[in-house]
């Protein structure tokens, strides 16, 4: 079995204006977590909340971990991953053209990162898939 640990670094304050995007303001989840008591992950939220409203610049780590058996992904699809982060394409077909590869090649790549649960699919202007990796660092331990 192969663990793949995905990472994502950001600062406390950036995690307030997650808080915020999310729940609208501290007052609105204390409501939603006093109407439903019991709720673990609204409760952790809210002390995380205001841990890092005092502790903004302190560095948050959200990891991600995925087991796989028999993993689908090659030195290759490692680079592919590396031009999703930098270049940030906005479609299959222009990840296809920054890689220098047949955009069949480039969809069942992208469809196997997908279910590998490596990348995510948004949907972009005009119908077009726009592949993302939304980490910072990938750890694989064998």
């Amino acid at each position: 079995m192969i663990e793949i640990t995905l990472v994502k670094e950001f600062k406390g304050k950036d995690l307030v204006k997650i808080f915020e995007k999310k729940y609208g303001s501290m007052d609105s989840i204390k409501r939603v977590f006093e109407r439903g008591k019991g709720n673990v992950k609204l409760e952790l939220d809210l002390d995380d909340w205001k841990y890092f409203l005092k502790h903004t610049n302190e560095l948050v780590r959200e990891t991600k971990i995925i087991y796989t058996e028999n993993p689908e992904i090659t030195m290759k699809d490692i680079s592919l991953l590396s031009f999703i982060k930098n270049q940030k394409p906005q479609s299959i077909k222009e990840l296809a053209d920054l890689a220098k590869r047949d955009i069949s090649t480039i969809q069942r790549k992208v469809t196997i990162l997908k279910n590998e649960g490596l990348i995510e699919i948004k949907n972009g202007t005009k119908n077009r898939k726009v592949p993302i990796f939304n980490y910072d660092k990938m750890e694989i331990a064998i």
